[in-house]
């Protein structure tokens, strides 16, 4: 209306904790550059997953409202729940400072905003810690900072969603720390560089679902990967890594895919490239772990490393395409093997698998192109589209 209720964030802030909610409440927001920090600090009264408290952009147009803050978080929460944000834009001015800082804050939901670090920033962008129920996060812009988007559990936590998100000049585009119960992580955008890995999952229980998901990924970091996956919990789910197109290159041992004691993973129909001048870099790596299962999918290294490298794992190979341009296809326990042969003899796996040129359509565009590729996967894994939501045949 042409007389807000509010001319600005803190005072709506001050009138929801001074008289609290008897339903949902939405705010919504005039196009404007907001100069002021968003602080939350306890529960508000009357708040509830049925009585949520938005902020939305009166124009719909994140471009058109931003909140800019220079002296810390753009946006502080302490124990605060139902908190509901829509195309807004949040900026960082300082480096050192998260745009989001959320601690014991739970049942959040941010849709089509914007979340952009200082340009030198080294910091998290978006930084959950110690939730229960995670964020719903869809739709979002992240730009500048460490990880695009950090959460951590204390204790299992569940409901955690990030999907359609896109993360531009990001060390690490998503890490999830912690018990967190069947998380989905899925068509997200990464184009990072020089972090630990564009994704990152440690110590997931029950069916985390993390699949269609385009990574771009250069780092000069030791060990990076497109996706590490470490110490998903054996207790009766299944995790899912599928459809997920990863390219990543640097001149350090690199993996596009690396997994480190997990138990029961589908890894299915993924599509992988690493270039990488070390000769133990791959493009897979199962290190330890148990009952995982490989399935169609497409492993290169165009460097001089392997496709693939299994340590004291306990897993299922099969219908997958292994190509290096290295002397080694693979590794077995550390002991190389120069070709498929030599790796289904030390595996007795992989028995339909083939070691062809896959002919990617360009080291980004992870479509195979190779006829020897077409027909070769199989059906049954419930999977029926590819990473760019194609119908497989």
């Amino acid at each position: 209306g042409e007389t807000p209720d509010f001319q600005t964030f803190a005072q709506a802030i001050a009138s929801l904790y001074a008289l609290g909610v008897a339903d949902a409440v939405t705010f919504l927001v005039r196009d404007s550059v907001y100069h002021e920090q968003l602080y939350f600090y306890g529960a508000i009264d009357g708040a509830s997953a049925s009585k949520p408290v938005l902020f939305r952009s009166e124009s719909m147009d994140a471009n058109a409202v931003e909140i800019l803050y220079d002296n810390g978080s753009v946006f502080y929460g302490e124990d605060v729940n139902f908190l509901q944000f829509e195309h807004l834009s949040f900026r960082a001015g300082y480096e050192y400072n998260y745009v989001v800082d959320a601690r014991e804050c739970n049942s959040f939901e941010w849709r089509n905003c914007r979340f952009t670090a200082a340009l030198t920033s080294t910091n998290t962008n978006v930084y959950f810690s110690d939730i229960t129920v995670g964020p719903v996060v869809e739709d979002c812009e992240f730009r500048y900072g460490y990880s695009g988007f950090y959460s951590y559990a204390n204790n299992t936590a569940s409901g955690s969603i990030l999907q359609r998100n896109t993360f531009q000049d990001v060390w690490q585009g998503i890490e999830l720390n912690g018990y967190q119960l069947s998380p989905i992580v899925n068509q997200n955008r990464i184009h990072a560089a020089n972090g630990y890995a564009a994704l990152r999952f440690s110590s997931l229980r029950g069916s985390a679902q993390i699949t269609n998901n385009a990574i771009i990924y250069q780092t000069n970091e030791n060990q990076g990967s497109g996706i590490y996956y470490e110490s998903g919990q054996d207790d009766g789910g299944t995790p899912v890594l599928a459809n997920n197109s990863v390219s990543i290159s640097g001149a350090g041992q690199i993996f596009g895919i690396r997994t480190y004691g997990a138990e029961n993973l589908l890894i299915a129909h993924n599509s992988i490239r690493i270039s990488s001048p070390q000769v133990f870099a791959s493009a897979l790596e199962m290190y330890y772990g148990n009952g995982c299962t490989i399935v169609n999918n497409v492993f290169v290294n165009a460097g001089a490393g392997y496709a693939v490298t299994d340590y004291e794992g306990n897993h299922t190979y099969d219908y997958n395409d292994y190509y290096t341009t290295g002397a080694n296809l693979a590794a077995k326990n550390d002991n190389p093997l120069n070709n498929l042969s030599a790796w289904q003899a030390a595996t007795g796996q992989d028995a339909h698998s083939l070691s062809a040129d896959p002919f990617f359509v360009s080291d980004s565009d992870l479509h195979a192109q190779a006829p020897a590729l077409d027909g070769a996967g199989v059906a049954g894994t419930g999977i029926t589209a590819d990473f760019a939501g194609e119908m497989r045949d």
